[in-house]
C-alpha cells in the first residue's frame, strides 16, 4: 500500500482498489522489450498489409508506454504533495488527464491534493468532472472520494485557521522556515492567517540544511512585507540570493557564505538599499575540510557606495587576506548615513581608515581590528562626535556596552536593583550625555602616548573603559597628568605584567563613581592595588577572572573586603553591634583561578562580606568538598543574598543545594556543567526560586 495516498475514513471505499499499489504493479511489470517486439511486429504485419495486425501491436505498445507515463506521473505528483509543492503536484495531476482523461487516476490524485491542502470545494468540483468523463465501470472508484470531500465539506473544522493570530504566531515560531514556507502553500486560508502573523516573518534565518528551493523563495515573497531581518549562514554560490532580498529588508546578516562573484550580490543589494539600515558580513577563512575558499573579495568602499542608507555595518573579512580595505571606488564628496561601524581586515591602514572616517561624519561608534597605533591619532582629528571606540580586539570577550552585556550574560540575567538609585547601572549609553566625546573605549595598542592623550580629551565624558596593558612603558607614567574619569562606571583591565600594578592603581585612584570593576589575568601584587580596590566607595559588581595572584595574596584581599562589625554607643548609651563594610559590593564573580586555592576564600572570607547579594563559581580548580560544603551552609545565615551561579564547579553536589535552598533570601539559581548534581538536589528548591539549568 503506497503512503502517499489520502485514505477517507469510510467503511464503503475499498482500499485494495483506490490504493496505488496494483497500479504501481502494472507499471514495474512494463517490459521495455515486451514493447519493442510489438513495435517490430506491427512494422513487420504493415509490410504484409495485415494492417488488423499492425494496429492490434501498435495499440499494445501505446497502453503500455502510457500506463507506465501515468505511473511516473502520479508517483511524481504524490510525492510533491507531501513536500509541501502543491502547485507542481496539480500540474502533474492535469498531465495525467491529459494523457488519459477517460481513466480515473488524474482526476483521483488531483482531488487527494486539493483535500490535502483542506480546499474541499475544488476536490468535488475535479471529482465531479471525473464522474461524467470517465468510463462507466470505474465511477465507483472516484464516488466515495466525491462523497467523502462533500461530508468533509459540510462538517470540517479548521482548527488552525479558527486560532487567534497571537496562538498561532506561537505555534508557528516553533516550526522551521521549510515548514512555515510549506504551510503558506497548503489553503488560502492557512496562508491569510500566516500573513497576518507578522512576528513570525521578520527574522529568517537561512543555513544549508534548510535546502529551501527557488519554489520556497517564491513562497516567502508572499510574506516579504514582514521581513526585515534575514541571516545567511554557511551558503554557496546560489542564484537564491536573487530572490531572498526584499525591497523592504532593514538588516541582513551573511555569515562564511561563498560568493564566486560579487555582481549578483550587488545587484540583490542595489534593490533594499533604500531600506537596508544594517548589514554584517563575515567571511569565514576555511570551509569544513580546512580547506581555504577561493573566492572574490567584496570591495568595501563600492559596498559602502551601494547601500548609502545604512547605519550599521559591520565587515569581518578572516578569508580575503592581504586585500585590505582599500578595495573599491568612493565618488567623491560621497556622504554616509552611518554611526555604527565595526572593521576587521588583515591590514588597515592610515590613508584607507581616514578616507573611511572622512565620509561618515555622523559616526558614534566604530570597531577596528588589525589597526596600525598612528590611527589613534586620525580617529582624534577626524571622530569629535565619537562616542564609543574599540581598537584592536582581541580581547576574550566581545566588548560592547556593559547593559548589552549584562544581558547576554546567563550570570546577570537576575534582576538587580540598586538601593542607592533604585534602577540597574547604567552603562555606555548618550541618553544623559552632556555634549561630545567618546562614552565608551576598548583599547590595545603599543603606544601608550596616543591612548594617554585620547583620554586627556574624553575623561569626563568615558562611562566605561576596556584596556589592555600588555607591556610595561614608562608612557603610562603619563596616567597622573590624566583628569579624574568622573562619569566611569565600567572599567575592565587586562594585563599579565605584576609591574604594572602601579599604573593600575593609579587609574583606579582616578574612578570614584565607578561601579563594575573587571580584571583579567590580573596579578594583584602589593597593597596598592587593594588599597585602591577598598577606596571605590561606589563600587558593586567585582569580576576577577584567571588570576595568578598566590593563596595569602588572594585571601588578604577578600578579608579587606570582608564587614567587620564593631561596638558603638547609641544615643541613649547604650552598646551596640554595628556591621561596617569596606565597600557596598553586592556582587562578587570568580572565575579560572590559577595561582590560589578557593578553599580558605569561600569558606572564610566570602560568606562575611555581608552586603553580597550575588555570588558567582565558574570554571574553578576546586575548591574542596567539605571547603564548599561549610560554604553553602554558612550562607544559610546571610541576610542579603539573592542569586548564587555555579558554572563548572566539580564539587558541588546535591546536599551544598539542600543548604543552599534554605537561603530565605535566595530567588535566583543557575547552575552548568554540574555531574554530580540530580534531580534530587534540584527538587530542594521551592517555586519561588527561579532555577536555571545550562549544559556545555
Amino acid at each position: 500500500m503506497s503512503g502517499t495516498n489520502l485514505i477517507p475514513p469510510s467503511n464503503d471505499i475499498d482500499l485494495s482498489r483506490l490504493t496505488l499499489f496494483n497500479f504501481y504493479t502494472n507499471a514495474r511489470s512494463y517490459n521495455d522489450q515486451d514493447t519493442i517486439e510489438s513495435f517490430e511486429l506491427g512494422n513487420v504485419a504493415f509490410g504484409n498489409e495485415k494492417y488488423v495486425d499492425a494496429i492490434n501491436n501498435a495499440s499494445f505498445c501505446l497502453i503500455n508506454i502510457t500506463d507506465y507515463h501515468l505511473a511516473v506521473l502520479d508517483l511524481r505528483a504524490a510525492s510533491r504533495a507531501m513536500a509541501g509543492n502543491f502547485n507542481d503536484a496539480l500540474c502533474d495531476a492535469n498531465q495525467m488527464i491529459q494523457i488519459s482523461p477517460s481513466t480515473f487516476h488524474g482526476f483521483l490524485r488531483g482531488g487527494q491534493i486539493q483535500m490535502l491542502r483542506f480546499n474541499y470545494i475544488q476536490a468535488m468540483n475535479i471529482l465531479q468532472q471525473g464522474i461524467n468523463c470517465i468510463r462507466q465501470n470505474q465511477i465507483a472508484i472516484l464516488r466515495p472520494w466525491y462523497n467523502f470531500a462533500r461530508v468533509t465539506h459540510e462538517t470540517h473544522f479548521d482548527v488552525f485557521g479558527a486560532l487567534p493570530n497571537e496562538l498561532a504566531t506561537c505555534i508557528t515560531e516553533h516550526l522551521t522556515l521549510k515548514e512555515r514556507t510549506t504551510l503558506l502553500n497548503v489553503c488560502k486560508l492557512w496562508r491569510n492567517k500566516l500573513i497576518e502573523c507578522g512576528s513570525t516573518w521578520r527574522k529568517i534565518q537561512i543555513k544549508p540544511k534548510d535546502r529551501l528551493s527557488m519554489h520556497h523563495m517564491e513562497l516567502l515573497g508572499l510574506v516579504s512585507e514582514h521581513i526585515t531581518i534575514i541571516e545567511l549562514l554557511l551558503l554557496g554560490d546560489s542564484p537564491l540570493y536573487d530572490a531572498l532580498f526584499f525591497t523592504i529588508l532593514k538588516r541582513l546578516t551573511i555569515k562564511g557564505c561563498i560568493f564566486q562573484t560579487t555582481a549578483s550580490l550587488f545587484i540583490a543589494l542595489a534593490h533594499i538599499a533604500n531600506t537596508l539600515k544594517e548589514l554584517e558580513i563575515e567571511f569565514a577563512a576555511c570551509d569544513e575540510d580546512n580547506q581555504t575558499w577561493d573566492q572574490m573579495p567584496l570591495p568595501f568602499k563600492t559596498l559602502l557606495s551601494t547601500c548609502q542608507q545604512l547605519e550599521k555595518l559591520r565587515y569581518h573579512d578572516f578569508a580575503y587576506r592581504a586585500s585590505g580595505m582599500g578595495s573599491g571606488y568612493l565618488a567623491p564628496g560621497f556622504k554616509s548615513n552611518l554611526t555604527d561601524l565595526d572593521l576587521s581586515f588583515d591590514r588597515i591602514g592610515v590613508y584607507d581608515m581616514k578616507q573611511t572616517i572622512e565620509c561618515c561624519p555622523k559616526l558614534k561608534k566604530l570597531v577596528v581590528n588589525d589597526c596600525e597605533s598612528t590611527i589613534v591619532d586620525v580617529i582624534f582629528d577626524h571622530c569629535k562626535k565619537l562616542e564609543y571606540l574599540m581598537l584592536n580586539n582581541r580581547f576574550d570577550m566581545e566588548m560592547d556596552n556593559a547593559d548589552l552585556y549584562l544581558k547576554n550574560n546567563p550570570h546577570y540575567q537576575f534582576d538587580m536593583i540598586y538601593p542607592d538609585t533604585g534602577d540597574k547601572p547604567y552603562f555606555g549609553s548618550d541618553a544623559d550625555a552632556d555634549g561630545g566625546g567618546i562614552h565608551s573605549l576598548g583599547i590595545s595598542i603599543d603606544k601608550p602616548s596616543n591612548f594617554v592623550a585620547l583620554l586627556k580629551d574624553n575623561c569626563s565624558t568615558m562611562k566605561t573603559l576596556k584596556i589592555a596593558f600588555w607591556e610595561p612603558r614608562e608612557e603610562w607614567s603619563k596616567l597622573m597628568d590624566v583628569c579624574n574619569f568622573i562619569n566611569l562606571q565600567m572599567l575592565s583591565i587586562y594585563t599579565r605584567e605584576p609591574q604594572l600594578c602601579r599604573t593600575i592603581a593609579t587609574l583606579l585612584k582616578k574612578v570614584p563613581r565607578l561601579i563594575w570593576l573587571h580584571f583579567s589575568w590580573p596579578t594583584l601584587f602589593g597593597s596598592e592595588v587593594w588599597n585602591a580596590i577598598t577606596g571605590l566607595m561606589n563600587l558593586r559588581l567585582l569580576e576577577l577572572a584567571d588570576c595568578t595572584a598566590n593563596d595569602q595574596e588572594m585571601r588578604t584581599f577578600f578579608l579587606m573586603l570582608s564587614t567587620t562589625t564593631i561596638i558603638t554607643i547609641n544615643e541613649r548609651g547604650e552598646e551596640e553591634e554595628l556591621d561596617v563594610s569596606p565597600i557596598p559590593l553586592d556582587r562578587i564573580e570568580l572565575s579560572g583561578n590559577k595561582g590560589y586555592q578557593l578553599d580558605d576564600i569561600v569558606e572564610y572570607c566570602l560568606p562575611y562580606i555581608k552586603t553580597l547579594r550575588h555570588i558567582g563559581l565558574s570554571w574553578s580548580d576546586g575548591p574542596s568538598v567539605q571547603s564548599m560544603s561549610r560554604f553553602c551552609g554558612k550562607l544559610r545565615q546571610h541576610e542579603c543574598i539573592e542569586s548564587i551561579s555555579f558554572a563548572g564547579v566539580d564539587c558541588v553536589n546535591d546536599a551544598m543545594l539542600s543548604q543552599l535552598a534554605e537561603i530565605k533570601t535566595l530567588k535566583n539559581v543557575y547552575l552548568c556543567g554540574l555531574f554530580n548534581v540530580t534531580q534530587r538536589g534540584l527538587s530542594c528548591f521551592e517555586s519561588t526560586v527561579q532555577l536555571k539549568l545550562a549544559t556545555f
